[in-house]
């Protein structure tokens, strides 16, 4: 069952602060904006979504000034795969299909502000949100173009550019899943679309395990911390 909760509707930004929670709570890694990244590799389920409608979910907390295109999730380059960031001096996030882009502009992120931020593509254009407000929307020439790249949190596989800040929450499904109505409280549950899902539930180690099994990441220098979503639960 899937929970969705209305205190984060159509607002950039959730109340500034987090819940710092133990035991059996949600998670999330911490990027240094330096050599910090979740290496996810290319399992088909990932490598195929370029054929058709997709979407990406991440739940990314904003920490102090980033590397400028700092990469929130990225399975491609330049003309080629799919790729989510934030770029610090323009104050917007990007999504970017092929050479496709949408654009949430004019949001100064906060230090310690989680932002729910959902990326899909149709056939005909890609979309992307920023706690479930309204979308930038772009116009899509056709299928995204393989790219060969592994897929990688925090930073992207092709030219590096690291990301400073949280992620608590990954979750693509290879088809559209339609606008966000409210930001959700808990992951979505998985289905027959998921191509793969990061809860973040380990706390520890060196994995960050895809609940279907398929994509599990390799950490590297990312550091497992209880700060999640005020209201976040799994």
């Amino acid at each position: 069952m899937r929970r969705v909760g209305i205190h984060g509707a159509g607002v950039l930004g959730m109340t500034p602060g987090s819940a710092h929670l133990g035991g059996d709570a949600p998670h999330s890694l911490y990027f240094n904006g330096s050599n910090a990244y979740v290496d996810c590799g290319n399992h088909a389920s990932v490598m195929d979504l370029h054929a058709g409608d997709f979407t990406v979910d991440v739940y990314y907390q904003y920490t102090g000034v980033t590397p400028d295109y700092s990469y929130l999730v990225a399975q491609g380059a330049s003309g080629e795969g799919w790729m989510i960031y934030y770029h610090e001096t323009f104050d917007r996030f990007v999504s970017l299909a092929r050479d496709n882009w949408a654009l949430v502009r004019n949001i100064v992120a906060a230090a310690g502000t989680w932002y729910y931020v959902r990326f899909r593509k149709s056939v005909g254009s890609i979309m992307l949100s920023v706690d479930a407000g309204a979308e930038g929307v772009d116009a899509a020439g056709g299928p995204v173009d393989t790219y060969a790249g592994n897929l990688v949190l925090g930073m992207n596989s092709a030219f590096g550019l690291p990301l400073k800040g949280r992620i608590c929450y990954v979750h693509i499904w290879n088809n559209n899943q339609g606008a966000l109505g409210a930001v959700p409280t808990s992951p979505f549950a998985v289905d027959g679309n998921t191509a793969a899902r990061y809860t973040f539930s380990e706390g520890s180690g060196g994995t960050l395990g895809d609940d279907v099994g398929n994509s599990n990441g390799s950490i590297t220098n990312a550091t497992w911390s209880t700060e999640v979503p005020a209201g976040w639960s799994l």
